[in-house]
């Protein structure tokens, strides 16, 4: 029987997949690979991506492609030539879209080691351009994705913001809807009502043309010897029904008169309906007006009669003079000019 010896195995010495080397930077290689054996050399490629410190910021680099050369069965070698790179590359920066060959390291004549920041051989360059290929091939590959991933997602904001939209205008149509028919609903009945508050006059009146409440607020008096009324008053249009601003100063500065106490022909509204409809009517008209065209100072906007019309604040439509002298003398001096005389 024949006997053979069995011969010992001699085992390769294995590279590590991912390393971190610490450099000026840290450099993170990850799927570290061979591609090459030639010349007592092995040529690995790999993915590496830069983190640097800066304060207490932590920058982050995109992986890049890289290629370089190393002695055979010499793992410890990969952290030499990173450190080797970073202190000689001149300038050549890595890329993430294609392959950068950082160097070589191999024994020179003297049986030493030494890093070379050179070019690769044209047969390393070949191997190194299959690498390419294939990384370019996979690179478009994630870049057609990204745009598919992007326009998907642009896609998808642009129809969420559509539905949102539609909700939205949803919402504002019913809004509308809803108080306009508050509106609608005055109009069906439109009061005037006094609405006094910590000792202020102030009246709540349906606009019998919009269904809108008129706000009269703050409100002054003045009467003259015939007994006529002269009113200052803050106005407003608002369509909420518990509106409760009584004191304080916004809207259109008004002055207006009537035939006698505003709060008397309210209270008997039955026997004044005329006087009251026109005094609804003349309100509501001026108040559309001046909500369009704002004005600057108080304005007046005339007075009721007692057979119920409206007239301008005259002399001649039988208004007083002291009345008159007044209503100029409040245009100059402003609303809140007014000494009331009840």
């Amino acid at each position: 029987m024949w006997r053979f010896k069995k011969k010992n195995k001699v085992e390769e010495k294995k590279y590590p997949q991912n390393i971190t080397v610490q450099g000026e930077k840290f450099y993170h290689l990850f799927n570290i690979r061979p591609i090459k054996k030639h010349d007592n050399l092995e040529t690995f490629v790999a993915n590496v991506y830069i983190t640097e410190k800066i304060d207490d910021v932590m920058l982050i680099d995109y992986p890049s492609p890289i290629a370089f050369e190393i002695p055979k069965d010499k793992p410890e070698l990969i952290e030499s030539i990173i450190l080797s790179y970073e202190r000689a590359k001149s300038g050549r920066e890595l890329s993430d879209k294609t392959y950068t060959y950082i160097g070589n390291i191999k024994t020179a004549e003297d049986g030493r080691l030494y890093y070379y920041n050179e070019p690769p051989s044209r047969e390393v360059a070949a191997a190194i351009d299959v690498e390419e290929q294939i990384f370019q091939r996979e690179y478009m590959e994630r870049q057609k994705e990204i745009q598919e991933a992007r326009a998907r997602n642009e896609k998808a904001r642009q129809e969420e913001e559509f539905r949102r939209g539609l909700q939205i205008d949803e919402s504002i149509e019913k809004h509308r809807r809803y108080e306009q028919q508050k509106r609608n609903d005055r109009l069906k009945d439109p009061y005037f009502k006094r609405m006094d508050a910590f000792g202020n006059e102030g009246y709540d009146i349906i606009n019998d043309k919009t269904g809108d409440i008129i706000l009269l607020r703050n409100m002054k008096k003045f009467k003259d010897l015939n007994g006529r009324y002269l009113y200052t008053a803050f106005m407003r249009s608002s369509n909420e029904d518990a509106y409760t601003d009584y004191n304080f100063p916004i809207g259109h500065e008004v002055v207006f008169t009537t035939p006698g106490r505003l709060a008397d022909i309210i209270e008997n509204q039955n026997l004044n309906q005329t006087m009251v409809k026109a005094l609804q009517n003349a309100l509501s008209v001026s108040c559309i007006q001046l909500d369009r065209n704002p004005p600057r100072e108080m304005i007046d906007i005339g007075g009721i009669t007692s057979d119920g019309n409206w007239v301008e604040n005259t002399e001649r439509n039988g208004i007083s003079k002291a009345l008159v002298e007044k209503i100029k003398s409040l245009g100059a001096k402003g609303i809140n000019e007014l000494e009331q005389d009840i």
